[in-house]
Formats: structure tokens, sequence, C-alpha cells
């Protein structure tokens, strides 16, 4: 998640409603980069928003599948 308008922060939520990771500027600069590794299936959450509560703006979020592994 990226922004120039805002301090990106980025939250998985899991099947449970509990958050199974975060990030905030693992990015570069100010954007937030999540990478995770799902254990099981169900439906997540992705919460895209700003890390000081005063944070508005554009932003752009980009999902990406990675490789498949047995």
């Amino acid at each position: 998640m990226g922004s120039d308008d805002f301090d990106a922060f980025v939250t998985l939520v899991g099947p449970d409603g509990t958050s199974v990771a975060e990030d905030d500027d693992g990015g570069e600069g100010t954007n937030a980069r999540l990478v995770w590794r799902a254990e099981g299936g169900g439906m997540y959450i992705i919460r895209a928003t700003t890390f000081q509560p005063e944070g508005r703006g554009a932003y752009h979020l980009v999902v990406q599948a990675g490789p498949l592994e047995e």
C-alpha cells in the first residue's frame, strides 16, 4: 500500500476476526508492505488505513498471489 498523501498502514484480519499481520513502513519510505503466507482457508480482510488518525488522501493497494508450494 502506498500514498504520497499520508503514512500508509495495512492490517490483515483472519477468519476469526483477529489481526494476523500488519505493517507500517515495510515498503519504500512511509509505504506499507505486507508479505504473508496463508496457513488455512477462510475469508481474510485487508484493512488499508493510515498510521496517524488525521491522515487523509489518495492511496494505491496492490494484492498479489505468490507461488504455490506443496
